[in-house]
């Protein structure tokens, strides 16, 4: 523990260092920046680089690591031979994968003697958060698939944030390390509540690549999700941009009064996120999760679920 914090520390130094000479040295009057790389996976960092004033926004692409490079590729492919520039204004979303193999859901679920029930989205998501309440998980696959490493609404597992003892449930069933942190899902309007110095222009709150300091609300109703040195890595929900999940944490609010859920990969440890309807309900068979949502579908185990 002593030689990873002390490695958190040097980095987040010489790191601020390096801005601060090449700003200088270069004359670079720019108010924003933009990361990109596998060292900005460090969500700390992030916030460091944000505090220190140097830039009035600091911008970190969704997928910071190795898998961001395609982006960066045709970024400069449209640039360098196409003499246009595509990216005029930065996205609050990245919902680029896949939506649905189109499989026989009803086939499919009859053979597992699955219960499953097709619901408009206000349906899906008063019977989510009657769920949550109960302190079940749920899983999420809605739409097409986030772009990135970060779980971001389309690929999610949810829970109720207001127990610490969730963490420890949560990661027995997923199989994960005690010391592997769970961010916050949050609307957009409730942000500026709950986030010390929060700043609407920053984008990258939206895709979970960087933390924030909370106020003592977020400490208070939801523990779950608040780091030791009571900071969070929030996800920020737009309506336009993920509808269900809005929905989700707008009828949780009016039901517990607490402003957001916990967010976390649909996934076991050291597998990667669910791409497919399939993997999805393995996970409820293997009680990873207690009820899936499968875009317009709710789907568990027997109708005393529901109860």
């Amino acid at each position: 523990e002593d030689i990873c914090s002390s490695l958190q520390t040097w980095s987040e130094n010489i790191f601020l260092d390096f801005l601060k000479f090449y700003k200088k040295k270069l004359n670079i009057k720019n108010k924003s920046i933009l990361l990109s790389g596998g060292f900005f996976a460090n969500v700390v960092i992030n916030q460091r680089i944000r505090e220190s004033k140097l830039f009035e926004n600091v911008y970190v692409t969704p997928n910071m690591g190795d898998g961001g490079l395609t982006l960066g590729g045709c970024y400069l492919e449209s640039n360098d031979y196409l003499k246009k520039k595509y990216f005029k204004k930065v996205r609050k979303n990245v919902y680029f994968g896949p939506e649905t193999k189109n499989l026989n859901l009803n086939k499919v679920l009859n053979d597992k003697k699955l219960v499953f029930k097709k619901k408009n989205i206000e349906e899906i998501s008063s019977l989510v958060v009657e769920q949550l309440v109960n302190n079940k998980i749920i899983g999420i696959f809605y739409g097409r698939m986030e772009y990135g490493p970060r779980a971001l609404g389309a690929r999610s597992i949810l829970a109720n944030p207001s127990d610490d003892n969730i963490n420890e449930i949560l990661n027995k069933r997923l199989g994960r390390s005690e010391f592997m942190p769970f961010g916050p899902m949050i609307r957009d309007i409730d942000a500026k509540k709950i986030l010390k110095d929060y700043n609407n222009k920053d984008i990258s709150t939206y895709f979970m690549t960087t933390t924030y300091n909370v106020k003592k609300i977020l400490q208070n109703k939801a523990p779950a999700i608040v780091h030791l040195d009571k900071t969070v890595r929030p996800q920020i929900i737009n309506f336009d941009e993920n509808r269900l999940c809005y929905k989700i944490l707008d009828k949780f609010y009016q039901k517990t009064k607490i402003p957001a859920l916990i967010n976390t990969s649909f996934n076991s440890h050291e597998e990667p996120i669910i791409m497919n309807e399939i993997d999805a309900i393995k996970c409820l068979e293997l009680n990873i999760i207690d009820f899936l949502v499968i875009n317009e579908c709710v789907i568990y185990k027997n109708n005393d679920d529901l109860t």
